[in-house]
C-alpha cells in the first residue's frame, strides 16, 4: 500500500471522477454534469473508543466504527452518500436554502460536522465524523455551502471588525475572524464566561465560555468544550440570518436568562437555546434587531 492510499484510508481527500467505482459514479452522475464540477470529498470510516467518564478518569469500553461518507458540494445542494455495505450508499440531499444550522466541533484530531435542515416532515439532522487532519478541504466545501445558504440581509453600517472583536478573549477573537466569509460584514459580538451552579458538589458547569457574533449573513456561536477538555476543544455554529425568527427570553438558572433563537423554513422549525446573563442577552437581542454594538 503506497503512502497516498494510506492517507486516503485515514484522512479527508478529494475524490476524482476516475477514482469512483461505476456504482458510485452512477449515484453522483446527476451532479457531475454541471457547468462547474462540484468539490467531492471522501471521508473514510474511522474507529473511536467508546468512553465512560468515572470521576476525573476516562475509561475506554470497546470501539465504534463510523461509516464512510462521500460528500459533494454542488452549486445548489449538498449531497452526502453514506456507505451501507460494500459499494452500496444511502443518499441525503440538502438544498442550500433549506439549511437551518451548521456546526463544526473539533477536539484534538476528532472532528464532527452537524447539519440541521428543513426536510419533508420537519427539521432533520445528520452527523458526519472525520479526522481533523483533513479539515481544510472540508472547510473549503463548507464555505461554498455558507455562501449559498446564507445570503446577506440588510445591515446597518458596521464598526470595524477589529474594534468589534476587541473585547473577546484571544482564542474566541481568532475563531470569529477565521469564521467570516470574504466580504461578510460583522455587526457586533458578545462574550459570556461559563456559568456554574452555585449549589451542589463541585458546582457543575451549566453553560460554556461562549462568544456570539452577528453578521449580515450569520449568527456565529463559538464555544469551548466541556470543563475537562475546554483547553483543546472548540464548537463553532453557523446559523443563516434569513431563517432567524424573533427571539424570546425566559428566566434561567443562576440569575441568567434563557434566550431561545427560533429558526424556520417552510413548515420546518428548529431552536437554539442559550444561557446568558442579562447584559449579554439584551446586547445580542439588540444586534439581531439591527442595533449596532455599543448603542443602547
Amino acid at each position: 500500500m503506497d503512502r497516498y492510499e494510506r492517507l486516503r484510508r485515514m484522512f479527508i481527500t478529494p475524490l476524482e471522477t476516475g477514482e469512483m467505482t461505476p456504482l458510485l459514479r452512477a449515484r453522483l452522475e446527476p451532479y457531475l454534469n454541471r457547468p462547474q464540477a462540484p468539490l467531492i470529498l471522501n471521508i473514510p470510516s474511522q474507529e473511536y473508543p467508546i468512553l465512560r467518564h468515572n470521576w476525573r478518569r476516562v475509561l475506554p469500553f470497546g470501539w465504534r466504527i463510523t461509516p464512510r461518507r462521500v460528500v459533494a458540494f454542488g452549486a445548489d445542494r449538498l449531497v452526502v452518500l453514506t456507505e451501507i455495505a460494500g459499494d452500496q450508499f444511502s443518499e441525503t440531499v440538502i438544498p442550500y436554502p433549506a439549511l437551518l444550522a451548521l456546526r463544526v466541533t473539533t477536539v484534538l484530531l476528532y472532528g464532527q460536522l452537524d447539519l440541521v435542515w428543513a426536510g419533508r416532515d420537519g427539521a432533520e439532522h445528520l452527523t458526519v465524523e472525520f479526522n481533523v487532519a483533513g479539515r481544510n478541504l472540508l472547510y473549503r466545501g463548507l464555505d461554498t455551502v455558507r455562501q449559498a445558504a446564507a445570503p446577506p440581509v440588510a445591515a446597518p453600517d458596521s464598526p470595524p471588525a477589529a474594534r468589534t472583536l476587541a473585547d473577546l478573549p484571544l482564542k474566541f477573537r481568532n475563531y470569529a475572524r477565521f469564521s467570516l466569509l470574504p466580504g461578510e460584514v460583522l455587526l457586533g459580538a458578545v462574550y459570556q464566561d461559563h456559568i456554574r451552579r452555585s449549589e451542589g458538589w463541585r458546582h457543575p458547569q451549566i453553560a460554556p465560555n461562549r462568544a456570539v457574533a452577528v453578521t449580515d449573513r450569520h449568527v456565529l456561536m463559538i464555544e469551548d468544550g466541556e470543563r475537562m477538555r475546554a483547553d483543546y476543544a472548540m464548537i463553532v455554529s453557523y446559523i443563516p440570518r434569513q431563517h432567524v425568527q424573533p427571539i424570546s427570553t425566559a428566566p434561567g438558572e443562576e440569575g441568567a436568562l434563557r434566550l431561545t433563537l427560533p429558526l424556520s423554513y417552510g413548515a420546518a422549525s428548529h431552536a437554539c437555546d442559550l444561557l446568558l446573563y442579562e447584559e449579554q442577552a439584551h446586547a445580542l437581542a439588540g444586534l439581531l434587531a439591527g442595533v449596532p454594538a455599543g448603542v443602547a
